[in-house]
C-alpha cells in the first residue's frame, strides 16, 4: 500500500471518529448536497451566512469553505468577515471559484478572495483554474471547457499551470476534471477516478470542495484534496454501475459516500504521483 493511501486511509478515519464542523459559505443551489456529503463522511455542517454571527460559527469550526456560486452581497460581507477570522485562528479556508471565467466581477472578486484571505485549498475545474492564472479560457459558464479537459497531449501543460499557482498563492491547488491535478509547493498528484455522470448532476464540484474541507479538519492539506477527489470518482463509478439514471445515480453516490471503506480506496483508487 503506498505512503499516500495509507495517509489516506488514516484522514478518513479520523474524520469519522472527530465529527468535524465545517462552516460553509455557498450557494443556494447546492447547499443542502454540501451539508449531506459532510454529514456522510463523518463531519458535521454548519451553513450560516448572516454577518451577525459568522465570526463566531468560523471561529468554533475545524475549515472555512468559501463558495461563490450564485453569489450577492449580503454572502460577499460573510465571506471577508469569516475569512479574517479562519485566517487569524490559522482555520483552514478551502476556495471554490464558482464560474470566475463567466463574468468580470467573479473574477474581480476572486482575485480579492485570494489577495486578503488568502486560502489554504484552491478547488476548481481545469477552466477555472486557469482564468485564476490569468491565462485565456474560452469557458464562459460554471463547466469546463471541452478545450481545457485533460487529455495525453496538454496534461503536462496543465499541470504546469497547477503547479505555478499552487507556488504563487502558496495553497494546494486542486483542479478537478477527467483527470484531476493537485499540486502543492513539493509534489503533485494526477487521479484518474470518475465518470461523465458526476457532471450530469449539479453541484458535484461543490460537493468535492466541500468534502476536502471535512478531510483537511486534521491539518495534512494535501492529502485530504487527493483523498476527497479519489473518494469522489471512486464513488461516482460504484453509483454508476448501481443506477438507472441520475435520479439513481444521486442517490446511489451519496450511499458510497457513506459507505466508504479502506478497500474501496485500495482496490480502485487510481492515483499517479508525479513528483
Amino acid at each position: 500500500m503506498s505512503t499516500i493511501t495509507t495517509k489516506m486511509i488514516n484522514i478518513i478515519h479520523k474524520t469519522k471518529e472527530t465529527n468535524p464542523l465545517i462552516h460553509c459559505l455557498t450557494n443556494h443551489i447546492t447547499i443542502n448536497d454540501c451539508a449531506n456529503i459532510i454529514l456522510a463522511v463523518g463531519g458535521k455542517p454548519i451553513m450560516a451566512e448572516h454577518v451577525e454571527e459568522v465570526g463566531n460559527i468560523t471561529k468554533n469550526a475545524k475549515a472555512l469553505v468559501i463558495n461563490i456560486g450564485n453569489i450577492n452581497d449580503a454572502r460577499i460581507d460573510a465571506i471577508f468577515l469569516s475569512g479574517k477570522i479562519a485566517s487569524k485562528n490559522n482555520i483552514p479556508i478551502i476556495f471554490d471559484p464558482v464560474g470566475v471565467a463567466g463574468s468580470p466581477f467573479r473574477k474581480d472578486l476572486s482575485k480579492k478572495i485570494l489577495q486578503e484571505l488568502k486560502p489554504n485549498i484552491i478547488r476548481g475545474n481545469i477552466s477555472e483554474i486557469k482564468a485564476l492564472s490569468n491565462i485565456t479560457t474560452k469557458a464562459t459558464g460554471i463547466d469546463i471547457h471541452p478545450s481545457d479537459v485533460p487529455t495525453d497531449k496538454n496534461i503536462d501543460q496543465l499541470t504546469d499551470i497547477v503547479k505555478e499557482l499552487s507556488v504563487k498563492q502558496d495553497a494546494v491547488i486542486v483542479a478537478t476534471g477527467k483527470t484531476d491535478i493537485i499540486a502543492d509547493h513539493h509534489s503533485l498528484y494526477l487521479v484518474s477516478n470518475g465518470v461523465d455522470m458526476l457532471s450530469q448532476i449539479t453541484g458535484t464540484g461543490c460537493m468535492c470542495t466541500s468534502l476536502i474541507a471535512a478531510y483537511c479538519s486534521h491539518g495534512d492539506l494535501l492529502t485530504a484534496s487527493v483523498a476527497a477527489t479519489t473518494i469522489m470518482g471512486v464513488c461516482g463509478e460504484l453509483a454508476k454501475e448501481n443506477s438507472n439514471g441520475i435520479g439513481s445515480f444521486k442517490i446511489s453516490l451519496f450511499d458510497h459516500l457513506y459507505q466508504v471503506s479502506n478497500q474501496m480506496i485500495q482496490e480502485r483508487g487510481k492515483i499517479i504521483e508525479v513528483h
